[in-house]
Parts: C-alpha cells; structure tokens; sequence
C-alpha cells in the first residue's frame, strides 16, 4: 500500500472546517450586502483551504491514490479503495440526507457553493478514509512493535 505521511491529520480537520465556514460565509453574504469583512474572511478560508488541501491531500498522495486507475493499483491497494468507497458512500449518503431534513425544516435554500461542497465532500471523503484508517492502523502497529 502507498505510504502516507500520517502526521497531518490535523489538515483534514482544517480542510473540512475551512469549507464549511466558507459556505457558511457566502449564504450570510448572500443575505446580506457584501463587505470588506466578508469578503477578506472568504478570502482567508479560501486561503485556508488551499493549504490544508495540499498538506492533507496532494502531498500525502491520497487524493491520487483514491482517484487513480485500477488498473494502477495492485490487488490489496484495489481492496482498500474499494472498501473505502463504500463507506465514504454510506456516509456521504447519511450526510446528505441529514442535511436534506434540516434543509426541509429551515426552509434554506441550496445555492451553487453549497452544491460544490457536496460534490467536494463527496470526492474528498475517500481519502480522508483511507488516511485516517492508516493513522489508527500504524499506532496499532507501532504499540505492538514495541512489546
């Protein structure tokens, strides 16, 4: 399996923070007339994002990893990807339609930044899985190393 730095967990917390409060920020903004504050606060969630993206993703190789051919992958590196697809898809499913019930609710209305962080959530879910899971399994297998 491709070896992740797994250190980094912190920046996928940040990552999904990041696009939250974005979203969160535009539908406000949305509401309301557009500032400097909400706009250079957009400004610094974008910025956010985008290095948390690349230190928790694009560094650690996983968002290649999950979106890379089969035919790339050797048979237990297929395995995982697989098994991490169907959970991200359980819990994107979950996900959304807890947020569709709070939606119906509030009567909030889904605008196109809300729609890209779902599509996003949606790809990104994935390799969150698969470099956490690695996180848990390689303190497992460092505290058996040391008994």
């Amino acid at each position: 399996m491709k070896n992740f730095k797994l250190n980094n967990i912190h920046y996928i917390i940040m990552n999904y923070l990041s696009v939250i409060f974005m979203t969160l920020v535009f539908q406000f903004m949305k509401d309301i007339e557009w500032t400097w504050l909400f706009f250079t606060t957009e400004v610094f969630f974008l910025t956010i994002f985008i290095i948390s993206f690349y230190f928790a993703y694009y560094k650690t190789k996983a968002w290649i990893f999950v979106h890379s051919s089969l035919d790339k992958l050797n048979e237990k590196e297929s395995k995982i990807v697989g098994n991490t697809s169907k959970q991200s898809y359980v819990i994107f499913t979950i996900v959304v339609l807890l947020i569709l019930l709070l939606l119906s609710v509030t009567e909030f209305r889904i605008n196109i930044v809300f729609t890209v962080a779902l599509i996003y959530f949606a790809h990104i879910l994935p390799a969150s899985i698969i470099v956490f899971k690695n996180r848990i399994e390689g303190t497992k297998e460092e505290s058996d190393n040391d008994k």
